[in-house]
């Protein structure tokens, strides 16, 4: 996903949308996008990802940096990297699910009682522009790839979706799941659902389906490459969370905990962990840095989902905060999902435990507008560390969003998290290549240099860093969670959140306006936490300007025949 907070003004959901400074074909050279290409492999055959013949594709807007160009979507240098032509033979076909003409496709949506949990939670639902009333992930799935397919190179294929509702998120239901999904026999599983279904992914990833789900752990994605893909990085997290601790806080005073007494104190540190967080892995890196926990992590049953178990966690949030409060922590890294931070820092203020509240980016943690209705303001106006998400954007400069631009105004239905799935898979399919395989698909994505958040100097954007390209231990599998900003939380201050940009009381702020960094970077002089000065929640206007947007010739929107998927089922 690239502006995973742009999105919800510009509808720019996907891997593949970045708005960024580039040159559109025939136009004058402007200030290059600049990418990252350290630790970039061979392309998949066919796929002529850096040669002379993708550059040369019609589609190919954009002049090459770095022998790279770029596929107009929405703007001239909104798609993904150029690659060449389709040839006249695809090589049929070249996989399970795969076709000289089609690729089977099965997403798997969340039942009704998944749906009233998320939006229990704070999840936000997709959006009917048509009616402005709810709409359906199915809908959105349908209506954006419907805009990715007429860019994005499916060599001569077409993309076949079938959809399937999730029967619970038990082991047993997941099985099932899992054997329903399989006699479709597809190419790809999107798992669709914010709860992640982890063991339906891991028995279609033993049994070779390329799947991608919120549930993929770090662990997961290595054991079963090249099947297994996320949206999140753990490990990605926990190694930035260990460099920033060190740099930043190892050495000093717990300045910013609520209790007072705390504040002359050293810092003494204590986690709490989820089991998709290789512990282990984070405490040697916790050590590199010349930290170590005053107490041992603390584990809590995390279900995969940034949204987490609620109800779960108001069991075991109150031993939790005891543990800390007993041990005399006073900053506690927060490897915590959303239900989990909820809990813990409403315990914590009925117990009068007030300590800093490390950030550490998991499970979307810092989101404003959930953090306004699901954490306890006073405690988590403590809260401070790194995120993953970038400010708002207020105005993009661009007249159109995704569907707009494809459908026309106010006809699909729109959401954010679906498309950051749709975006994966169309990216999956153009850099594979003709020759369609499990194998090329990983190979294709590790193929693509890093490119925008960190490897960009854009603080409005967020790294995509696919193989080795994102400077971690072990390769990303992962959509993103490979760069972080500084931030902090303040609950008296009314302003936009990230992601979805509602208007409350709480925001997140971005120290040094917003700028990004990634594994290695991490500095040691102070961030200027709790001030507002160098700090912003919102950008204005892009810090990196997107170029304009570009007709979408052929679409519905300009007059070719087409009815988005809401219209097409009234």
């Amino acid at each position: 996903m690239r502006r995973f907070g742009v999105t919800a003004i510009v509808a720019v959901v996907s891997v593949a949308l970045a708005m960024v400074t580039g040159v559109g074909a025939g136009a004058q050279t402007t200030t290059p996008l600049p990418v990252n290409d350290t630790g970039v492999g061979k392309p998949p055959p066919g796929s002529g990802l850096g040669t002379k013949a993708a550059l040369e594709n019609p589609k190919c807007t954009a002049d090459a940096v770095k022998g790279y160009g770029m596929f107009g979507f929405v703007t001239a240098t909104g798609g993904p990297f150029c690659v060449a032509p389709a040839p006249a033979d695809n090589g049929g076909a070249t996989a399970r699910g795969v076709t000289a003409t089609s690729i089977k496709v099965v997403v798997v949506v969340p039942n009704a009682a998944q749906v009233a949990a998320g939006k229990a939670a704070g999840a936000v639902a997709p959006i009917n522009s048509a009616t402005g009333g709810t709409g359906t992930i199915e809908n959105a799935f349908r209506d954006a790839w419907a805009a990715y397919a007429h860019v994005f190179e499916t060599w001569g294929r077409t993309v076949d979706l079938t959809f399937i509702t999730s029967s619970g998120g038990d082991e047993a239901a997941q099985r099932a799941d899992a054997i329903t999904v399989e006699q479709e026999k597809p190419m790809f599983v999107v798992d669709a659902t914010s709860t992640g279904l982890g063991t339906m992914a891991t028995v279609l990833g033993h049994d070779k389906y390329v799947v991608l789900s919120y549930a993929t752990t770090t662990k997961d994605a290595t054991a079963q490459a090249p099947y297994r893909w996320g949206n999140s990085d753990p490990n990605a997290i926990a190694t930035n969370a260990a460099q920033f601790i060190g740099a930043q806080l190892a050495k000093g005073k717990a300045e910013f905990a609520g209790d007072s007494a705390m504040q002359s104190q050293p810092r003494k540190f204590g986690a709490i962990v989820p089991g998709n967080i290789d512990t282990p892995a984070f405490l040697a890196a916790l050590k590199k840095q010349g930290v170590t926990l005053a107490t041992p992590p603390l584990n809590y049953t995390a279900n995969g989902s940034p949204l987490g178990d609620p109800v779960t966690a108001q069991t075991e949030a109150p031993l939790i905060i005891a543990k800390l409060k007993s041990a005399g922590i006073t900053s506690v890294i927060m490897f915590t999902d959303i239900g989990m931070t909820g809990a813990l820092t409403k315990v914590a203020a009925t117990q009068e435990y007030r300590p800093e509240w490390v950030m550490t980016g998991y499970g979307y943690q810092d989101i404003s507008l959930l953090a306004r209705t699901s954490y306890d303001q006073d405690e988590w106006s403590h809260a401070f560390g790194i995120g993953n998400l970038n400010p708002v954007i207020r105005s993009a400069n661009i007249a159109t969003t995704l569907t707009d631009w494809y459908w026309g105004p106010k006809t699909a239905t729109t959401d954010p998290v679906t498309g950051n799935s749709v975006g994966w898979l169309a990216a999956a399919i153009q850099y594979a290549g003709p020759d369609l395989t499990p194998q090329n698909v990983q190979r294709g994505f590790f193929s693509v240099p890093a490119e925008f958040g960190a490897a960009s100097n854009d603080p409005g954007s967020i790294q995509v860093a696919w193989g080795k390209t994102a400077g971690l231990p072990n390769p990303s599998y992962f959509t993103r969670g490979s760069d972080f900003a500084a931030v902090w939380y303040d609950g008296k201050t009314t302003g936009e959140s990230q992601v979805y940009p509602t208007v409350g009381k709480g925001v997140t702020w971005f120290t040094g306006n917003g700028k990004r960094y990634s594994a290695g970077t991490w500095p040691k002089k102070p961030m200027g936490f709790f001030k507002k000065t160098g700090s912003l929640y919102a950008f204005a206007t892009p810090p990196v300007p997107p170029n304009p947007t570009i007709p979408c010739d052929g679409c519905p929107s300009s007059g070719a025949p087409g009815k988005p998927s809401a219209a097409s089922s009234n």
